[in-house]
């Protein structure tokens, strides 16, 4: 066979030569490149659309002194303390919530009742991750579904990111299909079905349990928070204290909080409450008397601590956003709105309207949950 010789092409022909090439097989691959792309967007269209059907919607509020739980078309499905009890021998979990909290002060030495959320973030991560297994039993008994949920999880604006790394990694292991983190007070405006696109400002401030959060949003973006970790667990120490310090009376934190929820009840016909514990001195059973003027005395000063927060938060915003919240009302919720003259107290130290909308302590979790419904509409928002 006789050798053909090649025609010599020089350097720009060849360069031409070869991006003819590359535009032939381009052109002939891309109409099956175009209904790869087409089919893969139509399988994760499809897989979104079944999410509701595969999968919970989770919204949890995983607060200090309580954890509250939305599945959106169920409502609050879980409403309990964060407690969990522990046989330290198994390592076994022996109750949760409100079961745990009756154990309170009541346990034998191998048994302890731990408070794995500590002023907002996680002390104990084993504990934790079993509490988020409990949450996703509660909830799979309620909605049962064939996958892991898709969990939105709030978390206090102070949170490091090493401390939302544990919040996450808790949930993931406890058996959650997807996880995202939000801010409590950016969830509360989403629970309170507020415009996040409106252009004026407007703000939310969470009293929880372990930490008190303020957010200003404005056109959908957080121009300011802050948190500081005084809220619901300080003021059962201040009534711990007051009651050992005043009237010789020493009470555990159940009691304590006991007494603060009783006056969150704001009955005004009911001015005194009945409080049992040891007496000081002799170690006695002794049971005294306390009136709600001197149970708000004793609470004052952590009062007075998140009210100067708010205060000092406010006074670093621009006038505008100043002219913003006086015409607008500031959402407070939590369980501090609660507490009885609270709201007053910050009204009047701020001169500006309070508003406390109805069921305070659930819209952080109903907020998380809208969120896991729609979660690409807020992913900007995810920490």
């Amino acid at each position: 066979m006789a050798y053909k010789k090649r025609k010599y092409i020089p350097g720009k022909e060849l360069i031409k030569a070869l991006w003819r090439r590359l535009s032939r097989v381009a052109n002939s691959a891309l109409p099956a490149l175009k209904e790869r792309i087409r089919q893969l967007k139509s399988k994760k269209k499809r897989a979104r659309s079944s999410g509701n059907f595969f999968s919970n919607q989770v919204g949890i509020d995983l607060g200090t002194a309580s954890t509250v739980v939305y599945v959106e078309g169920k409502g609050v499905v879980l409403r309990e303390p964060t407690l969990v009890a522990v046989n330290k021998k198994t390592e076994q979990v022996v109750a949760v919530g409100k079961k745990a909290r009756v154990m309170v002060g009541r346990t034998p030495e191998h048994i302890t009742v731990v408070q794995p959320m500590q002023r907002g973030v996680v002390y104990d991560y084993e504990v934790t991750e079993q509490l988020f297994e409990y949450i996703f039993r509660k909830v799979q008994a309620s909605s049962p579904r064939i996958l892991g949920p898709t969990v939105i999880v709030g978390v206090p604006c102070c949170s490091s990111q090493t401390e939302i790394n544990a919040v996450r990694d808790a949930t993931i292991d406890a058996g959650a299909r997807r996880v995202h983190i939000v801010y409590e007070p950016l969830a509360a405006a989403i629970g309170l079905d507020l415009s996040l696109s409106e252009e004026t400002a407007i703000m939310v401030v969470d009293v929880g349990g372990g930490t008190s959060d303020a957010m200003i949003l404005v056109g959908g973006e957080i121009v300011a928070n802050d948190s500081i970790r005084i809220a619901g667990d300080a003021f059962d120490e201040s009534i711990i204290n007051g009651l050992k310090e005043r009237m010789q009376l020493a009470v555990g934190r159940r009691t304590a909080e006991d007494l603060k929820m009783a006056i969150m009840q704001s009955v005004e016909e009911r001015k005194t409450f009945s409080v049992q514990g040891r007496n000081v001195s002799t170690g006695l059973p002794l049971e005294v008397e306390v009136t709600l003027d001197e149970v708000l005395d004793f609470i004052s000063d952590p009062l007075d601590s998140v009210v100067s927060h708010i205060n000092s938060f406010i006074e670093r915003v621009s006038p505008e956003v100043l002219s913003d919240l006086q015409n607008n009302n500031i959402y407070f919720v939590g369980g501090g709105p609660s507490i009885h003259t609270f709201s007053e107290k910050i009204e009047a130290a701020l001169n500006l309207k309070i508003l406390v909308p109805n069921n305070p302590t659930t819209v952080v979790a109903r907020g998380t949950a809208l969120i896991a419904q729609h979660p690409e509409q807020y992913s900007k928002y995810f920490l």
